[in-house]
């Protein structure tokens, strides 16, 4: 059985889930970068994570697993020490 009228079923657009999921990164950026005097070598992935469940409640776990991947890069660049760098240790 094939279901014909299955893309108006979806609550928001390609536009509006992309900006959404934006914001929502956005957020959890801005306050971890907020607190890292706070809780410099603690949970730097935590924030992103609970914006990633946002996002696969809110728009589909396609839009959640390419925030993954970019909240995985961000989080190792700004928040994992040494900060600003994606090299490996020597």
């Amino acid at each position: 059985m094939r279901i014909q009228n299955s893309k108006s079923w979806v609550k928001y657009s390609f536009g509006n889930a992309a900006l959404g999921s934006f914001a929502f990164l956005l957020m959890a950026f801005i306050i971890r970068y907020a607190l890292q005097p706070l809780i410099e070598p603690y949970a730097p992935f935590h924030f992103f994570i609970v914006a990633c469940l946002f996002i696969a409640y809110l728009y589909g776990y396609r839009w959640a697993l390419l925030a993954t991947l970019i909240s995985a890069q961000v989080g190792s660049f700004f928040f994992v020490h040494p900060y600003s760098l994606l090299a490996p240790l020597r």
